[in-house]
C-alpha cells in the first residue's frame, strides 16, 4: 500500500498539469463549435471525452518515458559517442540517427492523403510529389534531417556559434525561396517545402535530438578543460571556462531548415523531368491508375491500427539507440532515480549495505523506454480521436461563418467582416492552447530550465511556455493572409529578414544561449497537437476560398515563436530597469519627505 500511495502522490500533480494544457483547448475548441458554428453536440461525444483523457495519461507517461528512458539513453551517447569513434563516424551516426528519426514521425503517413484533396488542375506539381512522389519526398525531408543532425553535432564538436550557424542554413533557405518565385509551379509548392520541416520536429524528433545534442555539448565541455586532449579548434573557450550544456540547442532548428532545401531541390528535379499534361491525366477521375480518393478524414485510422502504427513508428528507433549503446559506445544501459516507491528490478550494487540502505533506488532506462511507448501509443489514440476529431469539425466548419458552405446550414452565419472577426479569435486561441497541450514543447521547457544561462532570460518555466504560444498564435494568425491571396513569400520573407536580425544581434551582444532556445522552439511547437488542428483549418479555408492549398501556415506559426521569444527577455530587462527606476524615485521621494520605508531589493 505505501508504493501504491507514493505513487499516486508523485502521478497526482503531472496528471493535474496535463489536465491544464489539454482541457482549456479542448474547452474552447467545443464552446466555438456549440456557441460561435451553432453545430451542436458532436455525435461522438463520448468518444471524444474518452479520447481527451487517453491524451492526458498518454502525456503524462510520454513524458516520464522521455525524463527516465530516452533522455539519459540518448545524453549517455551523446557523451560517450565522440570518445569511441573519430568525427567522422560521429557525424555519420548523428546522421542515421535524423533519419530514423523522420521516419519515426506519426504526422508524416498523413502526407499522401492530403495531397489527394489537393485539386490537380490547381497545383498539379503539389498532387504529383504528395501522392505519386510520396516516397521521394519522405526520403527528401528525412535526409534534410539527417544533415540538420550532422550540422548540429559539428556546431557543438567544433566550438561554432549557435547564431552564425542557424544564418547559415537560413541564408540558402531563403535565397531558394526567392528564386523559387519565378516560376508559378514552384512558387506553389513553397508552403509544403516549409511546412516539412515543421512536421517533422514531433515528440518522437525533439527529444532525441535534445538528449544527444545536450550530451555531446557536456563532452565538448568536458575536453575544453583539458587542452591538450580537446578535438576542439582554437575558437573555443579557453581552459576552466567549459562550455554549457545549452551549446546543444539549435539542432532542432536546423531540422526544420534544412529539409527545405532538400524537398525544393526535389521539386526542381521534378519539374525539370515532368510536363504538367501528364501529371493532369495520371490523376483523372476515370484514370485507373489513380488512386483511390479518401472517404475519411485524414487523420482517421481504427484503434489497432493506430497503436500497430506508433509502435511500428518507435520501436525500430529505440532498438538502435540500444544497438549503439551496447555494440558501439560499449557501456552498460544507464540507470535512473525512481522517484516513486521502492526500486523496480535489482537494487543498485554497494560495498555496505550502510550504503545500499542510504542510496536511491534505481531502475534501467528500459523501464523508461516502456513508458515512452505506451504513452506515446495512448496519446495518439487519445488524439486522433478525441482533441483532432473536434478540432476538425470546427476546422472545416469555420469558414461558414463568414462565407456560404454547402456542408453549414444557413451560411454565411454572420456578416462578412464580423465572421472574420471570429476566425481571427478562433486562429488565436486554436494557436496558443494548441501549442501549450504540445509534448514536445514540454520537454522542450524541462529541458531549457537545466540550464542556468537560458534559464535567467525567462521569469518561470510557464512563462516560457506562455511566451511561445503566444508566438505561435501570432504567426498564425498573420498566416491566414495567404489564404485570402497574399503571396507566401512576400508574408515569408520579410519575416525571416526581421528574424535574422535579431538574431545577428543577440549573437552578437553574447546571447548564444538565448538563440539556439528561440530557433529551437519553432520546431518544438508544430507537433502532434497543433499540425494536425492547423492543416484541418488551412484545408477547410482553402476549400472555402478556393485557394489552389492551404500549406504554409505551419511554417507561419513556427515563425512566431522565435521572434516572441528573441525578443521577449529584452521586454522583461526593460520592465524591470524601469520598475527598479521607479523605486528608486519613490525611495528618493520618501527620504525627502522624511517617511520612513524599506529600501527596494
Amino acid at each position: 500500500m505505501t508504493s501504491v500511495a507514493s505513487l499516486a502522490a508523485y502521478a497526482r500533480p503531472h496528471v493535474y498539469e496535463q489536465v491544464r494544457s489539454v482541457v482549456p483547448v479542448a474547452a474552447y475548441l467545443l464552446l466555438f463549435q456549440l456557441a460561435v458554428l451553432q453545430r451542436g453536440l458532436p455525435a461522438e461525444w463520448f468518444g471524444m471525452a474518452c479520447g481527451l483523457v487517453a491524451v492526458v495519461l498518454g502525456l503524462v507517461l510520454f513524458l516520464e518515458g522521455v525524463k527516465h528512458g530516452v533522455a539519459p539513453l540518448a545524453t549517455d551517447l551523446g557523451q560517450h559517442l565522440p570518445r569511441v569513434l573519430p568525427q567522422w563516424a560521429v557525424m555519420l551516426v548523428a546522421f542515421g540517427l535524423g533519419v530514423g528519426v523522420t521516419f519515426a514521425e506519426p504526422a508524416l503517413g498523413a502526407l499522401t492523403n492530403l495531397g489527394k484533396m489537393v485539386e490537380v488542375q490547381r497545383a498539379p506539381y503539389l498532387v504529383y510529389l504528395l501522392v505519386d512522389y510520396n516516397g521521394h519526398l519522405t526520403w527528401a525531408i528525412a535526409v534534410g534531417v539527417g544533415l540538420a543532425a550532422v550540422v548540429g553535432a559539428a556546431k557543438v564538436l567544433r566550438g561554432w556559434r549557435t547564431s552564425s550557424t542557424l544564418l547559415g542554413a537560413l541564408a540558402p533557405a531563403l535565397a531558394l525561396t526567392a528564386a523559387a518565385c519565378a516560376d508559378d509551379h514552384l512558387r506553389g509548392l513553397l508552403g509544403l517545402a516549409w511546412d516539412a520541416g515543421a512536421i517533422t520536429t514531433g515528440p518522437v524528433t525533439v527529444p532525441i535530438l535534445l538528449a544527444l545534442g545536450v550530451g555531446m555539448s557536456e563532452h565538448a565541455s568536458e575536453r575544453s578543460v583539458y587542452r591538450g586532449e580537446s578535438i576542439l579548434p582554437r575558437s573555443s573557450p579557453a581552459p576552466g571556462m567549459a562550455m554549457e550544456a545549452v551549446d546543444g540547442f539549435g539542432t532542432i532548428a536546423l531540422a526544420g531548415l534544412l529539409p527545405v532545401l532538400t524537398v525544393m531541390g526535389l521539386a526542381v528535379a521534378l519539374r525539370m523531368t515532368t510536363d504538367t499534361a501528364e501529371i493532369i491525366h495520371r490523376h483523372r477521375e476515370d484514370n485507373p491508375y489513380r488512386g483511390p480518393h479518401p472517404t475519411r478524414p485524414w487523420w482517421v485510422r481504427d484503434p489497432w491500427e493506430e497503436l500497430a502504427y506508433a509502435g511500428r513508428a518507435v520501436l525500430p528507433l529505440v532498438c538502435g539507440l540500444i544497438a549503439l549503446q551496447k555494440a558501439v559506445v560499449r557501456r552498460p544501459l544507464p540507470r535512473v532515480a525512481v522517484p516513486w516507491g521502492p526500486p523496480w528490478g535489482p537494487p543498485r550494487a554497494s560495498p555496505s549495505a550502510a550504503v545500499a540502505a542510504a542510496a536511491p533506488p534505481t531502475m534501467s532506462v528500459l523501464w523508461g523506454l516502456g513508458l515512452l511507448l505506451g504513452g506515446l501509443c495512448l496519446f495518439e489514440l487519445g488524439l486522433k480521436f478525441g482533441l483532432v476529431a473536434l478540432g476538425y469539425q470546427c476546422g472545416v466548419a469555420m469558414p461558414g461563418a463568414f462565407s456560404h458552405d454547402k456542408d453549414v446550414a444557413g451560411s454565411p452565419l454572420y456578416p462578412y467582416w464580423v465572421g472574420l472577426v471570429l476566425l481571427v479569435l478562433y486562429t488565436l486561441g486554436l494557436g496558443a492552447g494548441g501549442t501549450l497541450a504540445e509534448p514536445a514543447l514540454l520537454v522542450f521547457v524541462e529541458t531549457v530550465w537545466k540550464a542556468p544561462r537560458c534559464r535567467r532570460n525567462f521569469a518561470s518555466k510557464r512563462g516560457l511556455s506562455l511566451v511561445t504560444a503566444a508566438g505561435v498564435a501570432l504567426g498564425l494568425a498573420i498566416g491566414l493572409a495567404k489564404l485570402f491571396g497574399a503571396p507566401f513569400a512576400v508574408i515569408l520573407l520579410p519575416a525571416y529578414a526581421a528574424t535574422a536580425a535579431l538574431t545577428w544581434k543577440a549573437g552578437g551582444d553574447g546571447l548564444d544561449a538565448l538563440v539556439g532556445v528561440a530557433w529551437d522552439t519553432a520546431g518544438v511547437t508544430t507537433g502532434e497537437v497543433t499540425t494536425p488542428l492547423i492543416l484541418a483549418l488551412g484545408l477547410g479555408m482553402a476549400h472555402a476560398l478556393h485557394a489552389a492549398e492551404g500549406f504554409g501556415l505551419l511554417s507561419l506559426a513556427s515563425l512566431g515563436p522565435i521572434l516572441s521569444v528573441l525578443v521577449a527577455p529584452h521586454v522583461n530587462r526593460r520592465q524591470r530597469v524601469v520598475s527598479k527606476g521607479l523605486d528608486e524615485a519613490l525611495l528618493e521621494g520618501a527620504v525627502t519627505l522624511g517617511v520612513g520605508v524599506d529600501a527596494p531589493s
